[in-house]
């Protein structure tokens, strides 16, 4: 909950209950990239993140992980 009083004396006040991320709160696609992007960075170039996601967002149809784990060994 957040609440805000302006020297006016006028209020603002916003209450959010759970958290982004949360199943009620679900993250968008756009944000669960952003998400896994910022931290893939810490270890792995952007190319290289790109293809981990690409990889894992074609997990169901995959029938080889053969190129996944070359992946993750350079990491």
């Amino acid at each position: 909950k957040l609440k805000i009083t302006l020297k006016s004396g006028e209020n603002f006040e916003h209450r959010r209950d759970y958290a982004t991320g949360s199943q009620k709160v679900p993250m968008t696609q756009a944000q669960i990239e952003a998400k896994f992007n910022d931290c893939a960075a810490q270890t792995v170039n952007a190319e290289v993140a790109r293809k981990i996601l690409a990889t894992l967002n074609t997990i169901a149809e995959r029938r080889s992980f053969d190129d996944f784990w070359t992946l993750i060994r350079r990491a």
